[in-house]
């Protein structure tokens, strides 16, 4: 009686064993197949481009410039797009977007929606104010997933150009923050983020 009742306990304990193993390599199996691309860093060669610093309102003047000048494309990653009505250093550049739209620059443009105890938050309102802005004049505009928090700052131009930091789109990051950006010219670095770009879009 007590052989059987140790061997039924033996056997209790190899199923037992075997289902967490198996449960353990079906869990490991789909978070590889369904986890987020590793976004490797390889260090670009810049024998034919450049980094070029930009600081405080710099930014601004170097963003507008590279909007005005598009010909093909524009893709933007943003935290913060604020919907002022007034006229001022942010309305210039949602301005130059519309006006690159007519003129045939394919634009899209990925803001940040979030919600904070089962509420949309107050920058996620003006996202989708400046979104109904753009919409309206024909833009091609997304919000993110709400369970993730787009707090990128990104701005690709015709894949020749990427501009890389701190500034949110509002007055104050235009204007008056102390911020930190890089314009950089370089094959390699544009495709990758341009990559990552095209990633969250398809995801948003």
């Amino acid at each position: 009686m007590k052989i059987r009742f140790l061997n039924s306990l033996n056997k209790s304990y190899l199923i037992l064993f075997v289902s967490v193993l198996v449960a353990f390599i079906a869990g490991f199996s789909t978070s590889y197949y369904f986890q987020d691309p590793i976004w490797e860093c390889h260090a670009c060669s810049f024998g034919s481009g450049e980094i070029i610093p930009l600081v405080n309102n710099q930014y601004h003047s170097a963003v507008l410039e590279s909007i005005n000048s598009a010909t093909e494309s524009i893709s933007i990653m943003l935290y913060e797009f604020l919907p002022y009505t007034t006229n001022n250093s942010v309305t210039q550049v949602r301005d130059a977007l519309i006006s690159a739209h007519k003129r045939g620059v394919n634009i899209r443009i990925i803001l940040d929606q979030s919600v904070y105890r089962g509420r949309v938050t107050d920058l996620t309102k003006s996202n989708i104010k400046t979104m109904a802005l753009l919409k309206e004049a024909g833009l091609n505009v997304k919000l993110d997933s709400e369970k993730t928090t787009t707090h990128s700052k990104i701005m690709i131009v015709d894949d020749k150009e990427v501009f890389v930091g701190s500034s949110n789109w509002g007055y104050s990051a235009f204007e008056r923050n102390n911020e930190a950006n890089v314009l950089i010219r370089n094959n390699e670095a544009v495709e990758y983020y341009q990559n990552y770009f095209d990633y969250v879009w398809a995801k948003s």
